[in-house]
């Protein structure tokens, strides 16, 4: 073959095309009340992989088939060729894929290239590719747990998964990605300085390959993942901003404002690691009615990297009485990828100052996937949001909003809201540009503590409107 595909190749990253027809499809599912599926990195290799193969090895338009792997619809003995290819391309990812596609043919595939909304509109116009995508007709009783896309010239390939990829997230092209994007960083065996600075990263490697190195700009938004050596925080001694195997010499440094905040150490979902992660502390003395909030107090920031999920990793939430609104302000949560595209958008209190001291469970969260809270009220003071509405954030053209998106549109049940809505994941999200949550270690030692400010403006920013507390039940390993 001309390209071998069973090895990496330049089109295992996701494209900014692959990345709008992900956020399209995503969209039309949010139209119908569908949630969000998760992006495979190891269904998006097979995806970009089958479209390289089909492009420089094919030639031509071939359906499902593949270079040498034929797929015949009418011969069940090819039908594997599609359903194993995620393993045989050298993925871990052993489950059944399933595959739509759609191509121009002839010459046409090396020399026109296949547009995102075309491409869609295509299998929405096609019953059977509709069917994979909307999860009807014989894939009604399907929950798809895993996506991948591959685009390259003239063919667009999609694949569907049953069973949530064990590689998570895929990488993404530098400068794909919206706003909240995550940077994945891989540390080597030699000592190294990795940088964390400009957003969110996630600096991973084994406990042989991080200890001895330095992560700079390392700060509230940034997580340090051991992949394997390293299991629970006793096995760790933290003194400041250095890192130590207990018994060891090697040591890992962390560069940044580190100081009036902890280190949370939370086990992976394997069980096999850990995440390291650092938060300012935010005082609920702090938190006094009418009373700006001091910039000493207010240490932390909107978000913190410790809010994120691992597949089984859950957050519980309890309102605190300390809040004091005239509003009577609706609290909800959603969960932002790491392209920064908001999914899985829920309600969680309709009137949060009615439910002080009550308590949910936030779960089911999909690995990498971090949690972004919202709170709404409507132009008399009060939400209208209840129990049961399908709420989704759009931006200005339709699509799934980013984080970066500014004052993203609430649809509830495919319906534009008129809503007054505040964010705690980025400012940029706000329609007036000010940080209406701040967020930070709890002073109790527990977990965080989230506190909202729900005026236009500013207010008195006391932050002390909406105030919660919010503790990880983890599914894997102790905290500090």
């Amino acid at each position: 073959m001309a390209v071998n595909y069973y090895t990496d190749t330049s089109q295992d990253a996701i494209s900014a095309r692959e990345k709008e027809l992900y956020d399209l499809i995503m969209a039309y599912r949010a139209s119908l009340g569908l949630p969000a599926i998760p992006l495979s990195e190891s269904l998006s290799i097979t995806a970009a992989r089958h479209a390289l193969d089909t492009v420089e090895n094919v030639g031509d338009y071939a359906g499902h088939s593949w270079s040498d792997a034929a797929y015949d619809a009418g011969n069940a003995a090819t039908w594997p060729n599609m359903w194993d290819a995620p393993e045989r391309v050298g993925t871990p990812y052993t489950n059944n894929g399933y595959e739509i596609t759609t191509g121009y043919v002839g010459n046409a595939i090396k020399t026109v290239d296949m547009l995102p909304q075309v491409a869609l509109d295509n299998w929405k116009g096609s019953a059977p590719h509709n069917a994979v995508i909307t999860n009807t007709g014989t894939w009604a009783n399907i929950d798809w747990k895993a996506i991948g896309i591959g685009m390259y010239k003239g063919i667009a390939h999609v694949w569907f998964g049953e069973v949530t990829d064990p590689l998570g997230d895929p990488v993404f092209e530098a400068g794909v990605g919206g706003g909240g994007a995550v940077s994945t960083i891989d540390a080597t065996v030699l000592p190294e300085v990795h940088d964390a600075g400009g957003g969110a990263t996630l600096v991973r490697g084994t406990s042989v390959n991080l200890f001895g190195d330095t992560i700079a700009n390392f700060g509230p938004d940034d997580t340090a993942r051991f992949t394997n050596g390293v299991t629970n925080v006793a096995q760790l001694t933290i003194n400041g901003n250095l890192v130590t195997m207990v018994g060891g010499l090697s040591v890992l440094t962390f560069q940044g404002d580190l100081s009036d905040g902890r280190f949370f150490g939370v086990g992976t979902a394997d069980k096999t690691g850990l995440d390291l992660f650092f938060a300012k502390t935010l005082q609920k003395s702090a938190l006094v009615e009418g009373q700006a909030i001091s910039t000493a107090a207010a240490n932390g920031g909107p978000h913190l990297s410790g809010l994120t999920g691992d597949g089984t990793r859950s957050f519980t939430l309890t309102l605190d009485d300390v809040a004091t609104a005239a509003h009577r302000n609706a609290l909800g949560v959603y969960e932002v990828r790491p392209d920064g595209s908001i999914v899985d958008v829920r309600l969680l209190f309709s009137n949060a100052a009615a439910s002080e001291g009550s308590s949910v469970t936030i779960s089911g969260i999909e690995a990498g996937n971090r949690l972004g809270f919202f709170i709404a009220s409507g132009a008399d003071g009060a939400s209208a949001l209840k129990t049961g509405d399908v709420l989704s954030f759009v931006d200005a053209g339709g699509a799934i909003a980013d984080v970066g998106d500014k004052n993203p549109t609430l649809r509830v049940n495919g319906t534009a809201s008129a809503e007054t809505i505040w964010h705690s994941f980025a400012t940029a999200q706000n329609a007036d540009g000010l940080v209406h949550a701040r967020s930070g270690a709890d002073a109790d030692g527990t977990g965080f503590l989230i506190a909202f400010e729900d005026l236009n403006g500013g207010g008195d920013r006391d932050f002390q409107d909406v105030v919660f507390h919010l503790d990880i039940v983890d599914g894997g390993g102790a905290i500090i």
